[in-house]
């Protein structure tokens, strides 16, 4: 009988799982593209709206929303292969810096439009051992997640500790924060994690839910401390490499 309880559990969770996965193909990514697709037809028969286009700079709103959507489809192949169990997983010995100092930097961009600034505490540099693709994944959701929900002239702090065998990141914004029972719902895609960003940047919490599977791939765990007003601090671990640990 617990068996049977057990196998229906599972499979309401993965119903689930699928519905929000087509809600998210179907609006997500179907909108924006549907947009961009739009908009590229309109200028390529009016030459008029692209010369007012190009006056009002609406092709960086356009190159932004195409950069989002590519974002979400990278984030829902790298989840689904995970699930499957196709995901490559190639874990090697390498400088942690050399992982973080490029996911900043492309995102230092988006964080400008906002006028955010990243403050870097990463004097600490410790050879870890993990898929480094894998922790640019992670990086580059995390710095993103938090810029999207920091307010205009915000501030984030990235950096880096050391703990028990392992490289301790933290992302430090002083955004929105959230709920306890948010933060209780947040690593779970069977819930409503859809909120919008401080400039009306939806979230689908995709992005969350691959950080925590590709985090304890490697070996690692992820926490989140929050309050509603105050911003949130979100960290994971990565192990060190033998030498190193």
């Amino acid at each position: 009988m617990k068996k049977k309880e057990e196998t229906n559990r599972k499979l309401e969770v993965l119903n689930t799982t699928k519905d929000r996965i087509f809600s998210i193909i179907g609006h997500d990514l179907r909108s924006p593209l549907a947009n961009i697709i739009q908009s590229m037809n309109l200028i390529a028969f009016d030459k008029s709206t692209y010369e007012e286009w190009k006056e009002e700079n609406f092709f960086s709103t356009l190159g932004d929303s195409a950069a989002k959507s590519m974002h979400l489809l990278e984030n829902l192949l790298e989840w689904s292969k995970s699930e499957l169990g196709e995901l490559s997983f190639h874990p090697t010995n390498f400088i942690l810096l050399t992982s973080i100092r490029p996911a900043i930097d492309i995102l230092k961009g988006i964080a400008a439009k906002k006028k955010i600034n990243i403050i870097e505490e990463l004097s600490y540099n410790p050879n870890v051992y993990a898929d480094k693709r894998m922790i640019e994944v992670i990086l580059r959701n995390l710095v993103s997640n938090a810029i999207k929900f920091t307010n205009m002239d915000g501030q984030l702090n990235i950096k880096v500790i050391m703990e028990k065998g392992f490289a301790k990141i933290i992302i430090i914004d002083n955004g929105l924060g959230m709920s306890t029972e948010k933060i209780n719902t947040i690593f779970d895609l069977t819930k409503n994690n859809v909120v919008r960003g401080t400039k009306g940047e939806k979230g689908t919490g995709f992005g969350l839910v691959l950080c925590k599977n590709l985090t304890e791939q490697n070996g690692g765990s992820i926490s989140l401390r929050s309050q509603i007003g105050k911003g949130s601090e979100f960290s994971f671990t990565i192990p060190l490499s033998k030498k190193d640990s």
